[in-house]
């Protein structure tokens, strides 16, 4: 297992959301990520009290923990 920090970009819209519905967005791009097979991570999902929301520099981001995908697949 292994760490990382993972960021993503506050849009205009996003400026106006609440940090709640921003937090969910950071969710939502987690499992885009997690799903995407040329992605070779499955990332764990962070608990929202270590979830970032820093508006002065337009991104949310997380430190959170990873497996290689490639340990959860199955051989046939």
């Amino acid at each position: 297992m292994g760490t990382a920090t993972l960021t993503a970009p506050i849009t205009d819209e996003g400026m106006r959301m609440t940090p709640g519905e921003l937090i969910e967005e950071f969710y939502e791009r987690l499992a885009d990520l997690n799903t995407d097979m040329r992605n070779p991570r499955i990332y764990l999902v962070p608990k929202p009290g270590v979830i970032t929301v820093d508006r002065p520099s337009r991104r949310v981001s997380a430190f959170v923990e990873y497996a290689d995908k490639k340990h959860f697949r199955r051989s046939r």
